[in-house]
């Protein structure tokens, strides 16, 4: 019934008695009209994901694509807007439009933002992502960058049965349980410090560590971090997920130094799969 009164509110606004049709300033006063109740319950009923497994680069071993991001838009400097949104602040001035911090979700094939929050600028983008989350479709990768990595996160994916690999800071502790035979390593996280002291309620992810070699390049020589649930170094070998998130943030896979054991597959790195379909989820 929401769509059908959207439709008839839009349609009153849009066209006239004569049949005729009015510029584009129209569609934003029948938006004012219908309001946003009615266009959220809308977006809800009618935006999700769109490919299938036969769409390229939309799936990765039978699991759908997905990115997680957050990013900041200027609104209009209204009243309204200031109240609603509020302004950034350094401490020291204030900024000089409001503005609005959304987190969303994205289908990496199809580049949809079927699930999403807006929030006034104070809002942090983690605490936002919890709620974020509970639109991520089941056995879905999670995409993310190191803003997003944090164990309530990555657990809570985890719990909603699906899987993430995402960038990890290098100063994070990561305990090394078991060696993979790719350099990989088994390791755990823990929602606190108490729960690592106590290695209580621990939960097994894999981290794959790599240096990148690049004088251009923040970060270069530094130790960089993946962590994932894929878990099985067989069936995916960290040069493939290390080679992917380097092609996207733009730097050439030869210029990739693995740390660890995983020194022994330097020379196997240019024959590493260049499939795009972990690319588009990653933000640099």
């Amino acid at each position: 019934m929401a769509t059908i009164a959207t439709a008839k509110s839009f349609g009153g606004c849009i066209g006239s008695r004569h049949g005729s049709r009015h510029g584009s300033s129209a569609l934003t006063q029948a938006r004012a009209k219908v309001g946003v109740p009615i266009l959220a319950y809308t977006y809800r009923c009618v935006v999700e994901c769109l490919c299938s497994e036969k769409i390229p680069d939309s799936f990765y071993a039978g699991r759908r694509l997905v990115a997680v991001d957050g990013f900041v838009l200027n609104l209009p400097d209204s009243e309204a807007n200031r109240r609603a949104f509020g302004r950034p602040t350094n401490g020291t001035s204030v900024g000089a439009f409001p503005q609005v911090r959304i987190v969303a979700l994205c289908e990496v094939g199809s580049h949809v933002f079927f699930n999403f929050l807006a929030k006034p600028i104070r809002c942090g983008e983690a605490t936002m992502a919890q709620h974020v989350y509970k639109g991520l479709p089941e056995k879905s990768l999670l995409l993310f960058d190191i803003g997003f990595c944090s164990s309530k996160l990555m657990k809570q994916v985890i719990d909603q049965n699906s899987d993430f690999l995402g960038r990890a800071k290098a100063n994070r502790c990561f305990e090394k349980m078991e060696i993979l035979s790719d350099g990989s390593y088994l390791s755990k996280i823990y929602e606190s410090d108490y729960d690592r002291l106590h290695d209580r309620n621990g939960t097994v992810v894999r981290v794959i560590e790599y240096t990148i070699d690049d004088p251009e390049r923040v970060g270069n020589g530094e130790v960089h971090r993946l962590v994932t649930t894929l878990l099985d170094a067989q069936e995916h070998p960290a040069e493939v997920l290390i080679v992917e998130a380097a092609i996207k943030a733009g730097v050439s896979p030869r210029r990739i130094s693995f740390t660890g054991t995983l020194n022994v597959l330097r020379a196997r790195l240019s024959e590493a799969p260049r499939s795009r379909h972990l690319i588009a989820g990653w933000s640099n």
